[in-house]
């Protein structure tokens, strides 16, 4: 600001000022140098606007924007097809990556058994080798993330190390901020970051870490979801198998046996014994086609949908046709 002012120059751009009472302020203006006769500078005048409102308002756009930017990125992440635990590492490279975590930063992110109350490391950065959880499934009752499941709440911690619970070898003094993943209310997971005490975290950056474990929280559900789907979809496969066997099946084979001994008797002018056979034959297809219809009614209730009918509704429905189909 002197060296153009008194290099004889106007003097233009954004400064921080100080007011009388202390307060520090954003100002934008110019400072034009005041002459006397022979042409010396004597001083100068300054026109100044106090932007400190709209910088702020700038900042806060340009932060939001950066959180919307990570919330999209992890978004896009975790609506891909494939392996959970694959997907899972990308979020946590997604999420280290935020401009206002520093590059000394390290994570962690861990899936919940709740009934072994233990965690499974699913992804990791930056820690340290020979900490506990990369070699036995830390407990609940022993860890940072075993509070954050039970509190069901975001833990920030100042020096962690100094708590006897962990206490590890070269844990250096950092803080910790660790969050819950949740999902319809249940807790599924932790997600912890390690940074240096020197990093300072608001109330904002929180908020953002807490959106992203909505939605790691939300991609798992559906994943625990398509997997159970998919092994309903097993059960009701192998039950359609057996019953194809044990019922439709074996009554081919009889109908399979008789066919051939109609046919038999026939050549051999037995035609007493042919029709007899026939009879019998008459009576199993009759059943079989019994059988099929039930099993095409079994799939059509199974799979009908109608998750707001009674189950007296649908057993009397189930009744009905089958009272038709059967006569």
């Amino acid at each position: 600001f002197w060296r153009t002012i008194l290099g004889n120059q106007v003097a233009k751009g954004i400064w921080i000022n100080k007011c009388k009472d202390g307060t520090m302020i954003d100002v934008e203006g110019s400072a034009n140098p005041v002459f006397d006769e022979g042409g010396d500078v004597v001083g100068f005048l300054a026109i100044q606007r106090d932007i400190t409102a709209r910088r702020r308002a700038e900042e806060n756009i340009q932060q939001r924007n950066k959180e919307l930017g990570t919330l999209y990125t992890v978004a896009k992440i975790l609506g891909r097809e494939g392996e959970l635990d694959e997907i899972l590492n990308e979020t946590l490279d997604a999420v280290l990556e935020l401009d206002w975590l520093g590059g000394d930063t390290g994570g962690t992110l861990c899936l919940l058994d709740i009934n072994k109350r233990t965690f499974r490391l699913v992804a990791h950065r930056g820690v340290l080798f020979g900490h506990p959880c990369l070699t036995t499934p830390p407990n609940l009752d022993d860890c940072l993330c075993g509070l954050v499941v039970n509190k069901g709440d975001v833990v920030v911690t100042e020096g962690t190390e100094k708590d006897s619970r962990f206490d590890w070898p070269g844990l250096e003094s950092h803080r910790d901020i660790c969050l819950p993943i949740k999902a319809y209310g249940d807790v599924l997971g932790t997600l912890s970051i390690r940074l240096p005490l020197s990093q300072p975290v608001s109330d904002s950056d929180v908020g953002l870490l807490k959106s992203v474990t909505d939605q790691i929280g939300l991609a798992i559900k559906n994943s625990q979801l398509c997997q159970l789907n998919q092994q309903v979809t097993l059960v009701e496969r192998e039950r359609i198998a057996r019953e194809l066997h044990d019922n439709m099946g074996q009554l081919l084979g009889y109908v399979n046996t008789k066919a051939m001994a109609i046919r038999l008797f026939i050549e051999k002018g037995q035609m007493k014994s042919a029709q007899e056979n026939l009879l019998q034959l008459e009576e199993a297809s009759q059943g079989l086609s019994v059988d099929v219809r039930k099993a095409i009614l079994d799939l059509k209730t199974s799979g009908s949908g109608h998750l707001t009918s009674s189950l007296i509704d649908s057993l009397n429905d189930y009744i009905s046709q089958f009272n038709r189909l059967s006569n």
